[in-house]
């Protein structure tokens, strides 16, 4: 689980044989958010013990690095964004 970028105490990984659609997993500590890279970047899943700004958090550092984050995706799986 490669991390592909640093935010402060946030680290953005793209799991290592993982599927589509595209997405990043944000971690925080031990806690943990998984996010989409479509188009309109959302929340999938996330660590019922992150509070409600390191989410925001999480997903203001995605949306903001939405193209380089997608571009690492399909470094990885090629372009299968929205298999």
């Amino acid at each position: 689980m490669p991390t592909v970028l640093k935010s402060g105490e946030f680290k953005v990984l793209i799991f290592v044989n993982d599927h589509p659609p595209a997405h990043v997993h944000v971690r925080k500590g031990a806690m943990l958010a998984k996010i989409s890279l479509e188009a309109d970047v959302k929340l999938i899943r996330y660590d019922k013990d992150l509070g409600m700004g390191d989410l925001r958090k999480m997903m203001t550092i995605v949306q903001e690095h939405r193209d380089f984050l997608l571009e690492k995706w399909n470094e990885l799986y090629g372009d299968k964004a929205s298999e």
